[in-house]
């Protein structure tokens, strides 16, 4: 009969920078390191990807980078020169685009209702604007069968949080999810770990 795969306890450090410190500090202490069952979120968030159900294509740098243009394009033309976007350069309204993006992709699951909200203002408001140049990020990657980071996080959860059985197998098999040198995490993250939790 097969022995069953022996269950380990699975080390996640935020930064590879954290997972080195501790490496270091392992290895002046007891002479050697066993890191076979540490990693860092970045790579458990890799792990997790192939086993995901992603809708769209993930986007390259160099096509997030030419969707920004084309998003920026658009919302350009709805703002009309009004309100605090309307004035930005087109540089300043691809920033506000990108870091717009990243934050709204570490609340996935709150989303849309965040959006809902913004949209709900004047449309010379500014949150309104925020919300505008997120629904044309959305519509044009929609469009063309990307994904963004919207998207990956929100198939990242659906997979944490569906059956134990479609996880990858490092972490099917692991017995215990200890965060260490952990100060904070962002939604998503959090997230990600009370699904891995339960």
């Amino acid at each position: 009969m097969p022995e069953a795969p022996v269950q380990r306890k699975l080390i996640v450090f935020p930064t590879e920078l954290a997972l080195r410190r501790y490496h270091q500090e392992q290895a002046l202490e007891q002479g050697w390191v066993d890191a076979s069952f540490h990693t860092t979120f970045a790579r458990l968030r890799k792990l997790c990807l192939p086993y995901t159900n992603i809708r769209g294509r993930r986007m390259d740098a160099a096509q997030q980078l030419l969707l920004r243009r084309q998003v920026v394009d658009v919302a350009t033309g709805h703002f009309e020169g009004q309100g605090t976007l309307g004035e930005l350069s087109s540089n300043a309204l691809g920033e506000v685009l990108d870091q717009l993006v990243n934050e709204l992709a570490s609340i996935p699951e709150q989303t849309p209702r965040v959006i809902d909200w913004m949209l709900d203002h004047n449309r010379s408001h500014k949150l309104h604007q925020l919300g505008t140049l997120f629904s044309v990020w959305r519509t044009i990657a929609r469009q063309d069968g990307r994904a963004d980071k919207l998207d990956i996080n929100l198939a990242i959860l659906r997979l944490l949080k569906g059956d134990r059985s479609s996880w990858p197998p490092q972490l099917r098999d692991c017995r215990q999810l200890v965060f260490r040198s952990v100060r904070w995490f962002n939604p998503f993250e959090e997230s990600c770990v009370v699904a891995l939790n339960n």
